[in-house]
């Protein structure tokens, strides 16, 4: 069990070097379908909670965007693979933990 806890803590180091402007591009190449519902879980995950000093508004586009379709949990899933998450993060991030 050790070992899954040091691979989270790499993956959440990993998470936190990603940029702002990579975050925006790696969604602005996704289908338009997931593009906003992908773009506002990034948003909460990664943005949402830096300081205002801190700020990065490359999706705050998002924020105000209409979303005309809600994707399905897998292809939120999908678009956040897409997305720098890993498929284990991304699963838990849309279904929660399971047992």
């Amino acid at each position: 069990m050790p070992s899954l806890d040091k691979e989270k803590l790499r993956d959440t180091k990993r998470m936190r070097t990603i940029t702002g402007p990579q975050w925006k591009e790696a969604i602005q190449k996704l289908d338009k379908k997931v593009e906003t519902a992908t773009a506002l879980v990034v948003w909460f995950d990664n943005f949402g909670s830096r300081k205002v000093k801190d700020r990065w508004d490359d999706l705050d586009e998002y924020l105000k965007a209409p979303q005309f379709d809600e994707p399905s949990p897998e292809e939120l899933i999908e678009a956040l693979t897409k997305c720098y998450y890993t498929p284990e993060r991304a699963r838990t991030r849309i279904m929660g933990r399971t047992k």
